[in-house]
């Protein structure tokens, strides 16, 4: 059993133990918060300082170590944004989507990437012409689109594909996005879905990890099957 089927399992039984569990979260909610913004303040300030270095003495960018230094300040903005994103995955703005409008709307964005085009990488998206609205978040429902496909995109070589199969099941909408990249292996593959844990340069290890958040939230499941040098399989489920 999982850790948080434990805790679901815990809090149904214990009234007393759900109440100081939910204080607990929500104190470690905030604080998450509260860090996230004052990093995020103090880097901006930092950012801010080296552009203006940058732009008042222009031989800076000679100096050995300066372009490292920008990258790295770039890659902090990013993980403090990713942070307070995988903080903030359960909270949703929920109106009346249409899920193979937010599919289709990624993937014409990926189809002009510089990736994609360098690479001749294909996408293509299936979908049936009965697949009903949900209630969503449309703006996180799309950042969930956009890391799977984007991580497909950096796992793929030349000529490789990207499939995107939406259908109607019995109980659920399920979308299927593979690709034909190089795969995981089966350490990898467990690990995938656990925060910081990344396997590639500049990652953040915290995308799926998001992800995974925003589904939940929606009551669907997110799981992922791959195999080495052969490609990795997302597969997305929206109870009905």
């Amino acid at each position: 059993m999982h850790n948080n089927e434990d805790i679901k399992k815990l809090k149904s039984q214990n009234p007393e133990f759900c109440k100081a569990f939910d204080s607990l979260h929500n104190e470690h909610t905030m604080t998450l918060r509260k860090i996230s913004h004052e990093l995020g303040n103090a880097l901006t300030l930092i950012n801010s300082s080296l552009q203006i270095i940058e732009s008042s003495h222009p031989e800076v960018k000679t100096f050995k170590y300066w372009d490292t230094t920008m990258e790295d300040i770039i890659y902090m903005k990013n993980l403090i944004s990713q942070i307070s994103q995988f903080n903030n995955g359960e909270t949703l703005s929920l109106s009346i989507v249409q899920l193979h409008s937010i599919l289709n709307d990624v993937v014409n964005s990926f189809l002009v990437h510089e990736d994609v085009i360098n690479k001749k990488i294909s996408i293509t998206l299936n979908a049936n012409s009965d697949i009903p609205d949900i209630s969503g978040d449309y703006i996180k429902l799309k950042q969930v689109f956009i890391n799977i496909i984007k991580n497909a995109i950096e796992a793929c070589d030349e000529n490789d594909s990207i499939i995107i199969n939406l259908e109607v099941k019995t109980s659920s909408i399920n979308i299927c996005i593979s690709d034909t990249g190089c795969g995981l292996n089966e350490t990898q593959l467990k690990n995938i879905f656990n925060p910081m844990v990344t396997y590639k340069p500049g990652g953040t290890g915290l995308g799926l990890p998001i992800s995974r958040r925003i589904i939940k939230a929606h009551k669907g499941n997110i799981s992922a099957s791959s195999v080495v040098n052969k490609g990795t399989t997302f597969l997305i489920e929206f109870p009905l």
